[in-house]
């Protein structure tokens, strides 16, 4: 049984010798079923594990009603347990048709000249999904929570593996870093990847930023950011921006791993789960999904 308290992630032992902040952008939406949206405890869960990757947080809180005070309470004390002794900015913000994506502007696009740091972006992915009221919609409760699990595990347990995609010691550098990095085997399925010339996208919308690589390209010329036209663009955006085929196209992810659409992350099996664990190498993450699993779904019904 591994203790989640006292997990020791591989990569911290080196954190002190990177001279760029890391700095977490979350957007927490809060539904009407926040307190019992099982997807939130999943999410504290690794964000607690993971605290100690980032220099700043800044959380971005929506709900529909911002003079409902309770839940904007509830939101505040939820971020302040998980940030602890790291320095926070917490907005409030009602909901908007474009959900993360406006986050994302507003906290990432809209500071592009002046952040200079690695941003880590990340969302309540399932709070939609996981209703809190035993019922999902077109999904497997078990699957959604190991994705869950798994854009935190494939994007902060390896930060040594970030630094060098980010920094160039090792090869040429990178813009982006995430989990579950997909490549459709015919891109002609999905509408959404019409404009994405790279068929790349990260399953879920976590993933890291080497900011001042991205806004020297833009200056230079050699990247322009589309204009936001939907909810997903924000998923879209590396793909749309950069490539995997080479070192320094602007796309990685652990291991260099990308897979295919034969993994529908919202209703796969554990046989599936046990075999990306394999292409991965990491046989640590199913246990480490095991245990959150049981944690949050142990006694539910629907479980």
């Amino acid at each position: 049984m591994i203790n989640l308290d006292n997990l020791n992630c591989k990569s911290y032992f080196s954190l002190k010798r990177i001279y760029m902040n890391k700095i977490l952008v979350f957007h927490l939406f809060l539904g009407d079923d926040y307190k019992i949206n099982p997807s939130l405890d999943i999410h504290k869960t690794c964000l607690k594990m993971y605290a100690n990757v980032f220099d700043e947080m800044r959380f971005t809180i929506t709900a529909k009603d911002l003079n409902d005070k309770e839940k904007i309470k509830w939101g505040m004390d939820w971020i302040m347990d998980i940030s602890g002794t790291i320095p926070v900015k917490i907005s409030v913000r009602e909901n908007h048709p474009l959900y993360e994506t406006k986050t994302f502007k507003d906290e990432i696009l809209d500071n592009i000249d002046t952040m200079r740091d690695y941003v880590f972006f990340a969302h309540s992915k399932g709070a939609v999904r996981m209703d809190g009221k035993e019922t999902y919609t077109k999904s497997n409760p078990e699957s959604v929570c190991r994705w869950i699990v798994g854009m935190y595990y494939f994007s902060l347990n390896f930060m040594d593996e970030v630094i060098d995609r980010f920094s160039g010691h090792i090869r040429a550098s990178e813009i982006f870093y995430g989990p579950f990095l997909t490549m459709y085997k015919d891109p002609k399925v999905s509408p959404m990847l019409r404009y994405n010339k790279h068929n790349c996208f990260y399953q879920g919308t976590f993933y890291w930023i080497n900011m001042a690589k991205l806004s020297n390209y833009i200056k230079q010329g050699l990247l322009s950011i589309p204009e936001i036209d939907d909810r997903y663009w924000a998923e879209m955006l590396p793909g749309v921006l950069c490539g995997r085929e080479l070192y320094g196209d602007g796309l990685a992810s652990h291991k260099d791993v990308a897979i295919n659409d034969d993994f529908n992350l919202y209703v796969l099996k554990r046989e599936g789960w046990e075999l990306l664990s394999r292409i991965f190498g990491e046989p640590d993450f199913m246990k480490i999904s095991d245990e959150i699993y049981e944690k949050i779904f142990g006694g539910r019904k629907d479980a």
